[in-house]
């Protein structure tokens, strides 16, 4: 199976650092979606990839470890433009990509949460007289936007664009929806924060 390099990278930026949810420090890949959560942010790219026959049908996660060793050492060009490759060699699962591969442990064969529950189908955009005042923590819509810039290949800082659709009235501290203008196959989510008066 191939996926894009920075594609992988990007996802990869939503994913938790050292949680106890040990599945959360990863990116997950099924037969449909890319995907990572820190638990307070959600990103998923869907693919068209060819699914090969030994993928588990709950899919692989891909260890921050692992992807981290893939790309050290690459040129910025290199991490643009290179392609991951998972394979299934003597029964273990292995990820490659420039002439290096790596072993995923099959510990992180466990099931990954469906986030899909997680992002906002339809959008709602809520009235300015609700009486709760939501904030966004801003590392993590920086994040979204770095993960917009990474998976376009751009490597000029500055704003990049980035949707947010607000939560239902009937769950005003739901999660948001995350978008990207022209870039359909991804979709995310961000948890907003209270803020008292």
């Amino acid at each position: 199976m191939k996926i894009e390099g920075k594609v992988l990278q990007a996802v990869a930026l939503a994913a938790a650092v050292k949680d106890a949810r040990y599945y959360l420090n990863g990116v997950h890949v099924d037969n449909v979606h890319i995907e990572a959560s820190n638990g307070h942010m959600v990103a998923r790219v869907a693919h068209n990839t060819e699914v090969p026959d030994w993928m588990p049908q709950h899919g692989v996660i891909i260890p921050n470890e692992v992807i981290t060793g893939l790309f050290r050492g690459l040129t910025a060009k290199q991490k643009r433009e290179c392609v991951v490759v998972l394979d299934k060699v003597e029964g273990r699962v292995t990820v490659s990509t420039e002439g290096r591969t790596m072993i995923v442990d099959t510990d992180h064969y466990s099931k990954f949460p469906d986030i899909g529950k997680v992002i906002p189908e339809e959008p709602h955009h809520r009235p300015v007289e609700s009486p709760s005042t939501i904030n966004f923590n801003w590392e993590y819509m920086a994040t979204f936007q770095k993960i917009r810039r990474v998976m376009e290949g751009n490597t000029k800082k500055g704003f990049e664009g980035v949707s947010l659709e607000t939560p239902k009235e009937s769950n005003p501290m739901g999660p948001c929806r995350v978008t990207f203008p022209g870039m359909s196959e991804f979709a995310g989510a961000i948890m907003p924060m209270e803020i008292a008066d």
